[in-house]
């Protein structure tokens, strides 16, 4: 038994890597209790790191640049490794929240959704929406492997999407505003799609290294000919920002998060809702991409075509956010407008088989494993583009494959990281997975290795391992 000062973090897991901030300071810290075991791999993760300019294998959960600003901070850091420790080996629950240094940032929407039963979740230090509660059913918030209470909560929001109109607060996202004679080079030469597009237009695309791995996914939308706003999840924020600064020479790059609130809604009757709203149409387009009054306030309008429903995003300044969120919500009244969390935004995504980075993707996988190649732009020159020109030609050695378990019972529940077994063999992991409403069946996203120039997985016979038990599986 030791008795004496211990270095823990906010996750509870090790600090790794260069500090974004400082080129060539590395560090290695917060082992949080288990320097002894993870000091040879500590030690040649670094080494690669130094040498190479990158570690051999995926390690995001322990690159420091997981982590930003506010988790320095020294109240946050006293109350939340307090817990961190107390839990050291309490059971890894899925979708676990710490219950320390919470609040620390708030949409101005928050208000309003608190009073509609929500299931908060923490981001970067954000509080975001889960889901939200059928009324009349609040008993469904619980620790479980199994199938939780709420599935329900999020076959209800999904239906309104897919059937009404649902709105969901993205005001957590990580917004960057480029201004500068060079923003359109810059981000042609970062961005693996083509990012001239008109003015309001938005392309959803992947900043690659020089392996062809993809360091950040994120939108583009183009405000101005020499102005562009990119925006990522929560989690991409402090490596967005800083894999930007380091290939840029010229360009103003402001971090704008704190100050701008993202309404995202998704539904066949989102257009009729706002032509009571602002007097305009997404159907004709004059609405999008240009500044337009809703209400008694203005707000930017940029079309989404992310899931099998289109929809819209709606980027107002926070100090109208409430009075534009008030009135979608009244106007939304008369077409069964619900409010959405983030899980059933993830759920629609595994739905539709779109990956996403941290789960599907990482700065190891190009879009070429995932079939993104169509959002590749092969007649301009982009970081990665050689080494994805090079995979192109031999083929690529994985594959992204979404699969329906078959399990009579509908009863199992997985939650990502099963293994996958192909012909006997363990050949990849499951990586997202949701419940389809209608069949009651888990629906998985994976990746799966695979022999070189070999595409199809169709013929084999593909299972998916859970708590133990082996289920079959259909290829969907």
């Amino acid at each position: 038994m030791i008795n004496g000062p211990e270095s823990f973090t906010p996750d509870g897991t090790a600090i790794l890597g260069e500090v974004p901030e400082v080129r060539n300071y590395f560090v290695a810290a917060g082992l949080s209790s288990s320097g002894i075991a993870l000091g040879g791999g500590v030690g040649k993760v670094m080494a690669e790191w130094i040498i190479d300019g990158r570690p051999s294998t995926n390690v995001w959960s322990l690159d420091i640049r997981r982590f930003t600003v506010h988790h320095s901070n020294h109240r946050f850091l006293r109350d939340r490794v307090t817990e961190v420790v107390s839990g050291h080996y309490s059971m890894p629950w899925p979708k676990k929240q710490y219950t320390t240094s919470r609040g620390v940032r708030w949409s101005p929407l928050a208000p309003r959704l608190q009073q509609l039963g929500p299931s908060w979740e923490e981001k970067m230090g954000w509080e975001r929406v889960r889901w939200f509660a059928i009324p009349g059913d609040s008993d469904v918030e619980h620790d479980t492997f199994s199938r939780p209470r709420w599935i329900g909560c999020l076959h209800h929001e999904m239906t309104s999407c897919q059937t009404a109109a649902a709105l969901f607060d993205l005001t957590s996202f990580a917004k960057f505003e480029l201004m500068g004679f060079d923003a359109l080079c810059l981000l042609q030469s970062l961005c693996c799609s083509d990012v001239n597009i008109p003015v309001g237009g938005v392309v959803n695309t992947f900043m690659l290294n020089e392996t062809g791995g993809c360091e950040v996914q994120c939108d583009v939308i183009r405000l101005d000919e020499d102005r562009y706003l990119v925006m990522s999840e929560p989690e991409q924020a402090t490596i967005l920002y800083h894999w930007m600064r380091k290939h840029n020479t010229s360009v103003s790059i402001c971090d704008i998060t704190g100050g701008l609130s993202v309404i995202r809604l998704l539904g066949p009757r989102v257009n009729e809702m706002l032509m009571d709203c602002a007097s305009l149409s997404t159907a004709s387009g004059d609405m999008l991409g240009r500044d337009q009054w809703v209400g008694r306030a203005p707000g930017l309008f940029v079309e989404r075509n992310d899931f099998s429903v289109k929809g819209v995003d709606l980027f107002v300044s926070n100090d109208y956010a409430l009075h534009i969120y008030d009135l979608l919500v009244e106007q939304g009244n008369a077409y069964n407008l619900v409010n959405g969390g983030m899980m059933t935004l993830d759920w629609l995504r595994v739905e539709n088989g779109q990956c996403k980075w941290g789960q599907e993707l990482d700065a190891y996988t190009t879009p070429l494993d995932v079939g993104l190649d169509h959002l590749i732009d092969w007649k301009k020159d982009f970081i990665g583009h050689s080494a994805l020109a090079a995979q192109k030609k031999r083929g690529v050695n994985k594959q992204m494959v979404k699969l329906t378990l078959l399990d009579p019972s509908n009863s199992v529940m997985a939650w990502g990281a099963e293994p996958i077994v192909r012909n006997g063999s363990v050949a990849g992991l499951t990586t997202s997975a949701f419940i389809d409403a209608q069949s009651k069946q888990v629906v998985c996203l994976g990746l799966i290795s695979c022999p070189l120039n070999d595409e199809t997985v169709s013929d084999d016979l593909l299972a998916v391992q859970v708590a133990g038990n082996m289920y079959s599986t259909v290829i969907c």
